[in-house]
């Protein structure tokens, strides 16, 4: 039975990506190089421009590469957010997505703490207690408190110095902050500031004298609740 072409399309389409990856790889490129022309890699991979335009077009998606307006095709900066989002999304269609997402932020947040206490000088907490004092701020928006909640999370885990964790937990952060924000927005999220605080304040203070189980139990109990 022959192929029907949508199918055959889609197969040619699929071998150009896995083509490209090992082009890429094979040649060493690196951030900011660029890539021959569509023309050029068609002619390279022996198919179409429009399935090398495809095959680009997945890649893009994917935060691999980037095209830019009449100056070429270029490797993109490691960057699996994208990826990241893509998967979230998917499990999103689940309703048991949101309790799961949480187990695993707290998971990946509280193993975080061994990394970060290794990795943080004395002065790499400040900014962490800029953005407390931030969320102190007398009538303050509760949208605002709502940002200044995460970012003080995203901050605390580029402690590690881990790109690829960071831009990991920084999509599941996303996703509880665009949450909270709906919650806010149709009257349903309730936020104790005050206890908030004092668990950002605490939590500083436990890994500045580096008692992580402490602090691990304290992320628990903050992110999970009782």
């Amino acid at each position: 039975m022959p192929i029907r072409e949508p199918l055959r399309r889609m197969m040619l389409s699929q071998m150009a990506v896995e083509q490209l990856k090992t082009y890429i790889v094979k040649h060493g490129l690196k951030p900011g190089d660029r890539l021959p022309t569509e023309r050029e890699l068609a002619e390279k991979l022996n198919v179409s421009r429009s399935v090398v335009r495809e095959a680009l077009n997945h890649l893009e998606t994917l935060g691999l590469i980037v095209k830019r307006q009449g100056k070429g095709i270029f490797i993109e900066k490691q960057n699996l957010s994208v990826f990241f989002r893509h998967i979230v999304s998917m499990w999103d269609a689940d309703p048991k997505t949101g309790t799961q997402l949480l187990e695993f932020r707290t998971m990946l947040e509280t193993a975080a703490l061994d990394l970060v206490v290794e990795q943080a000088g004395k002065d790499d907490y400040g900014r962490l207690e800029t953005i407390i004092a931030r969320s102190e701020q007398p009538d303050i928006d509760i949208l605002e408190f709502i940002r200044l909640d995460f970012e003080f999370h995203r901050h605390l885990l580029e402690l590690t110095k881990n790109d690829l964790f960071v831009q990991l937990v920084g999509v599941i952060h996303d996703y509880f902050n665009n949450l909270q924000v709906e919650l806010c927005r149709n009257g349903g999220a309730v936020i104790n500031h005050g206890l908030t605080i004092r668990d950002h304040r605490t939590m500083i203070e436990l890994l500045r004298t580096k008692d992580v189980q402490a602090a691990k139990q304290l992320l628990r109990v903050h992110l999970l609740g009782g």
